[in-house]
C-alpha cells in the first residue's frame, strides 16, 4: 500500500512540477471551450480520449493520446497533464482490474516530460 501511495504522490509531483514549469499554472482539469466557441483538434481529442476513460478504456484512451501527439503544442500537454491527473486518481484496483498500472503513469509522464525537452529525475 505505501508503495502505491508513493507512486501517486510522485505522479502528482510530476504533473504539478510540468504545469507550473510549462504551462505557468497549477493543474486543471482540461477546459473545455465554452458554448458556441470553437472546437480545436485537441478539444476534439479530449472528447474522444474522455469516452474511452468513462468506458474503462485506459490503455485505449493514452494510446490515442500518444498515437495523436502533438509536442511542442501547450493545449495538448495541457490535456495529457489532465488525463494523467485524472487516472492518477483513480484506485489502484481499478487501474489493474483495466490492464494499467500506476507504473504506467509515471512512464507516460516520464515520455510528455521528454516531448517537451524536460527530463526528469528518476
Amino acid at each position: 500500500m505505501f508503495q502505491q501511495d508513493d507512486m501517486k504522490r510522485q505522479a502528482k509531483d510530476t504533473i504539478h512540477f510540468l504545469s507550473k514549469t510549462l504551462l505557468k499554472k497549477k493543474p486543471e482539469p482540461y477546459p473545455l471551450p465554452a458554448a458556441g466557441e470553437p472546437f480545436t483538434t485537441v478539444d476534439f481529442l479530449y472528447e474522444e480520449m474522455d469516452r474511452h476513460l468513462r468506458n474503462g478504456e485506459i490503455n485505449e484512451a493514452e494510446n490515442i493520446l500518444f498515437d495523436r501527439a502533438e509536442p511542442g503544442n501547450l493545449q495538448y500537454l495541457s490535456l495529457a497533464l489532465s488525463f494523467y491527473a485524472q487516472i492518477n486518481d483513480l484506485a489502484y484496483d481499478y487501474l489493474i482490474s483495466r490492464n494499467y498500472t500506476p507504473e504506467e503513469i509515471k512512464e507516460g509522464l516520464d515520455d510528455i516530460a521528454d516531448m517537451f525537452g524536460v527530463v526528469l529525475p528518476n
